[in-house]
Parts: C-alpha cells; sequence; structure tokens
C-alpha cells in the first residue's frame, strides 16, 4: 500500500526545494560545480574556486550549504563549500559553521 502527498505535504516540499529556483548556478555548467574522474589537485582547485565566485554571489549560498550539510552530500560544491570543508562541518564541528535547521545555517563569528 503506497502512501499518498497530501496537499499540505507537497507544499512543504515545494518551499523546501524552491530556494533552487534562484541559485545562481543554475544557468551555469554542472561540471564547474562536480569533480570529473581522475581530476587532478591544480584543476581541482581552479574548478573549485570558479564554482566558489559563483557561490559568493548567490542569493541563496546559505540554503545551499544548509541543504548539503544536512543532506550528508558528499560531491560537489554546495553554498561555497568544498566536499571537503562539509566533511569538516560532519566531523569535527566546524565552530564557524553551525547547523540551524535543514534549510538555514548561521554563520557564527564572521
Amino acid at each position: 500500500m503506497q502512501s499518498r502527498l497530501t496537499d499540505k505535504d507537497q507544499d512543504g516540499m515545494a518551499k523546501s526545494w524552491s530556494w533552487r529556483l534562484q541559485a545562481a548556478c543554475r544557468s551555469e555548467d554542472t561540471s564547474l560545480f562536480f569533480p570529473a574522474d581522475g581530476e587532478r589537485p591544480g584543476a581541482k582547485a581552479r574548478r573549485e574556486a570558479k564554482a566558489k565566485l559563483i557561490c559568493a554571489a548567490c542569493p541563496v549560498a546559505a540554503e545551499c550549504a544548509a541543504y548539503a550539510l544536512g543532506t550528508h552530500e558528499r560531491w560537489g560544491v554546495w553554498g561555497g563549500l568544498s566536499q571537503e570543508e562539509r566533511e569538516a562541518v560532519w566531523q569535527r564541528q566546524e565552530p564557524r559553521l553551525a547547523l540551524v535547521d535543514t534549510f538555514t545555517v548561521q554563520a557564527v563569528g564572521l
């Protein structure tokens, strides 16, 4: 027996994903944000720096970072955070970032 989503559930899901419609990366090539197989360290650093420039000007970067942190997104640059930076948050509870809820990141001490 499958459960059906109510209108309230669908509205909540739409709101939780609606931030993506405002993302600065929407019109960019996704290869800028995600690593290619066998990517060399220098190429990775250059690609991530370019992606982070786009994230820095994005109106929904905080929501994006919170989404990636909350869902344990393993790959790519999300909200200006690389996979290594997100792993640091998860593993050490990095003091500069505190997850407030699934969709909001509060910058602490910046």
